[in-house]
């Protein structure tokens, strides 16, 4: 086998591997003997088909295990031996001729490679400090939102007020077209949201409304409206009220504590504190992330490879468009708003690959790798979070060639932990495992009530 490496772009290359007649037949042998070991050959039994017969019917399936045999194994031999570090997958490159007894075989692949550069400091990194304290007033408004969901609303004959429901239907116009009409539809006083935005407006217009009063609003479109031409336009809103109810709070008391199964008003404020805490130091742990990454693509200088960066373009506006169909956009308006995200998708891009390539460099400086118990672990969480089983999860994963990928991202994560345990900051609770104490002591105050398994718990 002979090979050559030649550069073929910003941190790209080529490899060319060229076989002779005589490894390409040689592979060609063992390839037929793969096949006669399995396929029934008839008037023969199995692996005592002659090699004519199984030339006449199976010369496909044995050029593609040959070629298989001979490209697959060789190009990973061949990165292998020559240390290359590759970005992304390894793709072939078309144009080459067919595998076949006799004859030398070439196979060209292309793919990208880790830039050479030096790392930064990446240890006690400096960090604003992200402290997690849930006072009184935060678990009291938390509650009264939780009562609100079980708060039996019902229809009231008078003016409306705050955290009232006003029924309403609506026709709204731009330029006297109309653009959408709907019946029945109920929007809170204390503010909704209309067209997809939020409207703190409707405090004011629906207060003191009452059934068969008429209400006439002005609202901005969005700029995300899924018709272009509607983007940023004035739309007049007319609006006649069916009728207002009112809701109905339960009691805040050890009675509705113990309906959810958590036995007493207090367990109950003390789950709702230990949530609070849970969701304020994930939020924490997600702005440390982000200073980490942005501390560390600053101080990084080197060139990124174009196809990966492209990539990644792609993967960000193969999202949006997804999000955008999902939304009610019409195809042509999908392609012109992705052309309108392009170059934020570019910035992003190029954010996510600088990380990607310095995590890489970290983890093997560092000797940062994934071990098949962690990647299992990985897998359970993630079943579980879509909730389906590791198995059809892991088959999913393999359909779209996303081993690898997973593999990365948990890479990433432990390299992340390992940036975030070596920080610095000034914050109480800014360190993570000083949040996890926090969130430990709110949990231990609840523990002691922890609710029947068969209970249904909201919670």
């Amino acid at each position: 086998m002979e090979q050559e490496l030649v550069d073929a772009g910003v941190c790209r290359k080529r490899l060319t591997l060229t076989f002779s007649s005589g490894e390409v037949a040689a592979v060609f042998d063992e390839s037929y003997a793969e096949l006669d070991g399995y396929v029934q050959v008839k008037g023969f039994r199995k692996g005592r088909a002659p090699r004519r017969l199984l030339e006449k019917k199976y010369a496909r399936e044995a050029a593609q295990g040959a070629e298989e045999r001979l490209a697959g194994k060789n190009i990973a031999r061949a990165i292998e031996e020559m240390k290359l570090k590759v970005l992304g997958s390894v793709a072939g490159l078309p144009g080459a001729a067919g595998i076949a007894p006799g004859r030398p075989f070439k196979v060209a692949v292309e793919f990208d490679v880790m830039p050479e550069f030096d790392l930064p400091a990446y240890k006690g990194l400096e960090l604003a400090a992200q402290p997690v304290e849930i006072d009184e007033d935060r678990v009291d408004q938390a509650l009264e939102r939780f009562r609100l969901i079980f708060a039996k609303h019902e229809k009231f004959d008078g003016p409306a007020r705050a955290m009232d429901i006003v029924n309403v239907d609506f026709r709204a116009e731009v330029d006297g077209r109309e653009i959408m009409s709907m019946a029945d539809k109920n929007l809170r006083v204390d503010g909704d949201r209309l067209f997809g935005m939020p409207y703190p407006e409707l405090v004011e217009k629906f207060t003191g409304v009452k059934a068969g009063d008429g209400v006439a609003i002005e609202i901005t479109l969005p700029d995300d409206h899924p018709d272009a031409d509607l983007r940023g336009r004035k739309a007049a809103v007319a609006m006649k009220v069916n009728y207002v109810e009112r809701p109905e709070y339960p009691p805040l008391d050890d009675a509705f504590a113990a309906n959810l199964g958590l036995g007493s008003l207090q367990n109950l404020r003390s789950r709702v504190q230990a949530n609070l805490v849970r969701e304020s130091m994930i939020a924490a742990r997600n702005r440390r992330e982000e200073e980490v990454i942005d501390k560390l693509v600053a101080a990084a200088s080197f060139a990124i490879p174009e196809r990966t960066r492209e990539n990644e373009v792609a993967a960000i506006l193969d999202r949006n468009r997804q999000e955008l169909l999902k939304r009610g956009a019409r195809p042509e308006e999908v392609e012109s708003e992705l052309r309108a995200m392009r170059e934020d998708a570019e910035k992003l891009a190029e954010r996510r690959v600088r990380w990607e390539i310095i995590a890489s460099a970290i983890a093997e400086k560092e000797g940062i790798t994934v071990t098949t118990e962690e990647l299992s672990s990985h897998i359970e969480a993630l079943a579980a979070s879509y909730k389906t089983t590791p198995a059809k999860l892991l088959k999913r994963i393999r359909e779209f060639d996303g081993v690898g990928q997973m593999l990365r991202a948990s890479r990433d994560l432990k390299v992340m932990q390992m940036l975030l345990d070596s920080a610095r900051d000034g914050g109480k609770y800014g360190h993570p495992g000083a949040i996890a104490d926090r969130t430990a002591e709110a949990d231990a105050a609840a523990a002691g009530s922890a609710p029947d398994p068969g209970a249904q718990n909201p919670l």
